[in-house]
């Protein structure tokens, strides 16, 4: 599973490709978790700047 890039991976699609298939379904899932993560941080920063004040 190498060689793609987001947008050729998503391009890749129109083949139904397997690789390019797990390949979005993975990137699609990372970016989820990634704004989930940056989200519960964000709240704990701001909570945290809450107490202080």
């Amino acid at each position: 599973m190498t060689g793609y890039c987001p947008g050729p991976g998503i391009v890749a699609l129109t083949r139904l490709a397997p690789d390019a298939i797990v390949f979005v379904a993975a990137f699609l899932v990372g970016s989820l978790l990634y704004r989930v993560y940056v989200r519960r941080s964000a709240r704990g920063v701001i909570e945290r700047a809450s107490d202080l004040g």
